[in-house]
């Protein structure tokens, strides 16, 4: 899909620009599967949501999978290893 294909309204635009923006961001890290996979998962489980139940379980799953993550950067990026810091 490219951007010049979407209708131009004004809240539509916006939203198709943040989504294409957010998009070459995401392409331009180079991620794997996995690391998109565990990334999502992160974003997904955040535990600075408001309205959260068994914080301190949504706070252990959180580090594990920062960790995973990584783990797996560590792995595939040995020559970046500030990767997940500037990201």
């Amino acid at each position: 899909m490219r951007r010049d294909a979407i209708q131009n309204g004004a809240n539509a635009r916006f939203l198709v620009d943040s989504t294409f923006n957010f998009a070459e961001r995401m392409n331009s890290m180079n991620l794997t599967d996995a690391e998109i996979g565990l990334f999502c998962a992160i974003v997904l489980i955040t535990p600075d949501r408001p309205g959260l139940r068994n914080l301190e379980l949504i706070e252990k799953m959180y580090s594990r999978l920062k960790k995973c993550l990584q783990t797996i950067i560590n792995e595939n990026r040995p020559d970046q290893p500030e990767f997940m810091a500037k990201s």
